[in-house]
């Protein structure tokens, strides 16, 4: 199973991971791909890859019980062993004027009036169907200026790449144009660079009728998109496809454009640096698509942008990363609104609300709504008991 715990709330993965051990119970055998620290306490054996991602990883760290992978150094054993990689503020930010949804009822909804706040990291919490995605459709609707940030698919087109969604290629081509003597158009797969079998796919479709389509690799190019002629001229003793299999963090510190290398290191600072800088973005996943938007919004300021579950798919440490980037967010004027079930994120957030008190026609009310340490005061609240633990652990509360 692939990551069993994803999109439920901490009340809810400790019923899936139960579930779970009593398929294991009865003889079964249960392999999940998992980043939730209960869902690993509670396995049997553990693999942990790494070390990191991309180039970075594809290698087996440890093996073992999870009381053995507690005692290594990876970050999985970090986690394990009750590191924080996203430190509890020590002060929340002051909040911003307030916006408004009123009378909220689509679905579950109950005619609720929520009041979210500018300039600060509002959390939207709650069970599983408790209409936290019906609020954000009501915010959206009442609200037609804010941005969706979701993983959604970017195209399905193999021409869109990383370094041309963060419109870096142009100036990448160009620096390499200048010091190879050559057109810059020479340089890009969809123009006169392409290779003539392939059309600058790097691939060849096959028609298998209603087995579906079937890809090979241009044997002409051997995959690379380019002709002979563009693969001709070196940059620094590269030709422009070993410059597109290059990794975002090689390729920032290759290119001597200031603005290339600016683009390329918010990838860096969002955890993208592993990706390849001609990676097609059909082929990246939610998490990942997710990320590339955000670096696309860093630039923009004084927008209200809407996450629906950014830590989908990231392990803890990866978490930590993503929190830094949205704080630059917040940082340059802008608003988040947030859906999220991970407590590292919502011990962050300026602002709560949280529906429930279960899913369906149980939810749809708010329960509690203010700063992390007036959540826990809630004895109704699901969120407010495990976010109390958070807290605890964390050895208090920020200032208000």
């Amino acid at each position: 199973m692939d990551e069993p715990s994803q999109g439920l709330h901490p009340a809810d993965v400790s019923h899936i991971v139960e579930l779970l051990r009593t398929l294991a119970d009865h003889s079964n055998t249960v392999i999940t791909v998992e980043h939730d620290r209960l869902a690993m306490e509670r396995a049997d054996l553990i693999v942990d890859m790494g070390p990191g991602a991309g180039k970075h990883g594809g290698r087996i760290l440890q093996i073992g019980s999870p009381a053995e992978i507690k005692l290594g150094e990876t970050p999985t054993s970090r986690l394990l062993a009750g590191h924080e990689f996203t430190p509890l503020p020590t002060r929340r930010r002051k909040l911003g004027r307030p916006i408004q949804v009123v009378g909220a009822r689509l679905n579950n909804l109950t005619g609720i009036d929520v009041t979210f706040y500018a300039n600060v990291l509002n959390c939207v919490t709650g069970v599983s169907g408790s209409g936290k995605s019906s609020l954000i459709k009501e915010f959206l609707h009442q609200h037609p200026s804010a941005v969706i940030i979701d993983q959604s698919p970017m195209g399905s087109s193999s021409r869109s790449i990383v370094a041309t969604y963060v419109d870096a290629y142009d100036r990448m081509r160009a620096e390499f144009a200048d010091e190879a003597h050559c057109s810059p158009s020479l340089l890009a797969f969809n123009s006169s660079g392409a290779c003539p079998v392939c059309g600058g796919l790097g691939y060849l479709q096959m028609d298998m009728h209603f087995l579906g389509d079937v890809r090979e690799a241009c044997e002409s190019c051997g995959g690379s998109r380019f002709s002979p002629e563009a693969l001709s001229y070196r940059y620094r003793n590269r030709t422009i496809a070993d410059i597109l299999d290059m990794s975002i963090e090689d390729a920032a510190g290759f290119f001597q454009d200031h603005d290339v290398r600016n683009r390329l290191s918010l990838l860096q600072k969002t955890g993208l640096g592993y990706l390849r800088v001609g990676q097609p973005l059909s082929d990246m996943s939610g998490g990942e698509r997710q990320r590339l938007r955000i670096v696309e919004r860093l630039s923009k300021k004084g927008q209200t942008y809407v996450l629906d579950e950014p830590t989908r798919g990231l392990h803890a440490a990866d978490i930590g990363t993503l929190m830094r980037v949205l704080a630059s967010l917040i940082e340059v004027g802008n608003t988040l609104v947030v859906v999220e079930h991970d407590l590292d994120v919502i011990k962050c957030a300026d602002h709560i609300v949280d529906l429930g008190p279960r899913g369906g026609t149980n939810g749809g009310r708010i329960m509690a709504s203010g700063r992390p340490e007036e959540i826990v005061e809630h004895p109704d609240s699901l969120t407010g008991r495990a976010l109390w633990q958070v807290l605890q652990a964390a050895g208090g509360a920020g200032s208000q």
